[in-house]
């Protein structure tokens, strides 16, 4: 099954890179427009072209949290994923970008997943779209990981430091079990595989998320 370690492989964090400076070329998602900012939840509220809202959030290490007093509704902003780092929103005005996590579905690595799987139909393409949607996943985690430091004491940073060793050793479990059960799925196993190790390394995210002020 050289495949599956491949993919594992190729999603080996790397932590330290995390915090470099954001793409000067992102993917661009969508654009939207400033509604308002509640202050009390760090919430921003954000209305796309077709009417929807989006419910963006800052995290707590954020160094920009009076960026946002500042905006004037209506403004411009477009949603992004940085190419080698993180999704978040780049203001039309200064092109200043703005880490911001998302409250609802909507996320710019769901947009680019799906994306992908519009145009590829074959086992080695859709291989490739659930290993970059990993890969993304993975790099939001990993920059949290690395910016929690900054904001929570050291016996809570200490713990969550433990708690991302045994993720990593949870991932390579995990797939050591599915790597036996894939077996039997032919193919398709391989999408599938790639599969299930984005959709371990997002749950984590989701719980390392919490230690930001995120639900």
């Amino acid at each position: 099954m050289k495949w599956l370690w491949l993919i594992m492989l190729l999603l080996v964090p790397f932590k330290a890179a995390l915090a470099a400076d954001p793409d000067e070329d992102p993917i661009h998602i969508k654009t939207v427009t400033f509604q308002t900012y509640k202050g009390g939840a760090s919430q921003i509220i954000l209305k796309d072209d077709e009417g929807g809202e989006i419910v963006v959030w800052q995290p707590s290490f954020t160094e920009e949290k009076d960026w946002v007093t500042k905006w004037e509704e209506g403004e411009s902003f477009d949603i992004v994923q940085q190419r080698k780092g993180v999704s978040g929103l780049v203001r039309a005005r200064d092109k200043k970008f703005i880490k911001v996590y998302f409250y609802s579905d909507f996320h710019p690595i769901k947009v680019l997943r799906q994306q992908c799987f519009d145009v590829e139909f074959t086992t080695s393409g859709m291989v490739g779209c659930e290993a970059a949607s990993a890969k993304r996943w993975e790099k939001e985690y990993d920059y949290m990981f690395v910016k929690l430091e900054k904001i929570l004491p050291r016996d809570v940073y200490d713990g969550i430091k433990k708690m991302d060793a045994l993720a990593l050793q949870y991932r390579k479990e995990a797939m050591d079990a599915y790597r036996k059960y894939a077996t039997g799925l032919g193919t398709f196993g391989r999408v599938r595989a790639a599969n299930y190790y984005g959709g371990i390394i997002y749950k984590q995210f989701q719980l390392l998320k919490g230690f930001a002020g995120g639900a």
